[in-house]
Order: C-alpha cells, then structure tokens, then sequence
C-alpha cells in the first residue's frame, strides 16, 4: 500500500477496496454510482478499469436517485455488464424502477448499502458536532421490495462472497440486488488495512 493511500482514513480505503474487488471481479464493467458513501470514497481516489467506465451524480450538488435508472439505460444502450451504487435513501427517489427494471429484464446488478436513512450526511453531521436531523429516515425493507418486483435479492454477508456475487448477477436473466450493511464496510475497512 502506497504511503499517500495509508493516511487516507479507515472508511475511505475500505469503500475503496469495496470499489476495487468490484473492478478487478468485473474489469469490462461499467460502474454507475448514486450520491452514496461507496461514491464519494470512489471520485477521491478511485483507479477504473478504464475510461469512462465509472460515472456518478456524486458532486457534491448531484441528485439522490441517478444511480440506478442510469445504470439500467445504461445496460440497455450497450453489451457491457453494469454495477450500480446506490444506498438506501437514494434508492428511495427512484423505486418505481425497481419494476421497470424487472419488467424489461434487465440484467444489471445493484449493490445497495442499507444503512437505515442518510449515513453519509448523519456522519458528516457528527464530525461537525452538528446534532443530526432528518437523517434517521423511514427505510423500508428495500430488498422485499425488490423482490416484489421480480429481483433477485442477494445478502452479501461478507467481502468473500462479493465476487461469486457480482459474476452471479451479471450472468443473470434479470436484475440482482446484492444487500449489505455497515459491517461489510467494516469488514473492508479492516481487509484494506492490511
């Protein structure tokens, strides 16, 4: 590990291992990024495959939401296996194309990181000794919810499954939603510490 990466902090080299075993599983893929903790980590220090083959809304003024139906108009524009990001409050702008998706039987694959509201900003908040507020949203069980609409739902339980996973979801006839929480970023924080 270079010295610039060992001072970046804990969080961000594990959402950057995150986003390197995705490109390393699954090099042709196109990665399709929400405004989401895994995104921001990924447009600070992210190396794609090759150019062009990572895109997000994550500017800091970019829209909740934009993940997944680009990475399904993406899918259906070309031949290459897509990955989304998107986490559960962003998913939450969008769920209509959960249906869609399912519907058309589009083969894109959405790791969805469900921390129960808006962790990236709560954390911010925090750092700030800013009290959080509106942050601790409703979320509803978003992967019954795709599975409602015709997805195949995929709890990934560790970092050692992420591949068999990812070759699983683009291989599919249909949409894949792999499920994962904060202790698989933990789980990655202590793999890229390593």
């Amino acid at each position: 590990m270079g010295r610039w990466r060992r001072r970046l902090p804990r969080a961000l080299r594990g959402d950057l291992h995150l986003l390197e075993t995705i490109r390393d599983t699954l090099p042709e893929a196109l990665i399709v990024g929400d405004s989401t903790q895994l995104v921001y980590a990924g447009n600070t220090a992210f190396a794609a495959a090759t150019p062009g083959s990572y895109f997000n809304s994550a500017t800091g003024f970019g829209t909740l939401g934009y993940g997944l139906p680009a990475a399904v108009g993406a899918r259906l524009a070309g031949d290459r296996p897509v990955v989304a990001l998107s986490g559960d409050g962003g998913l939450q702008f969008t769920l209509g194309e959960l249906a869609s998706a399912a519907e058309a039987r589009v083969p894109v694959v959405l790791m969805l990181h469900d921390n129960k509201g808006y962790g990236e900003i709560k954390s911010c908040m925090i750092a700030q000794n800013v009290p959080p507020l509106g942050v601790d949203i409703l979320t509803p069980d978003l992967g019954t919810i795709a599975a409602a609409c015709g997805w195949r739902v995929e709890p990934l339980r560790s970092l050692a499954e992420l591949p068999a996973l990812l070759r699983r979801g683009v291989g599919a006839d249909g949409p894949t939603m792999i499920l994962f929480g904060d202790a698989l970023r933990e789980e990655a924080q202590s793999a890229a510490g390593l």
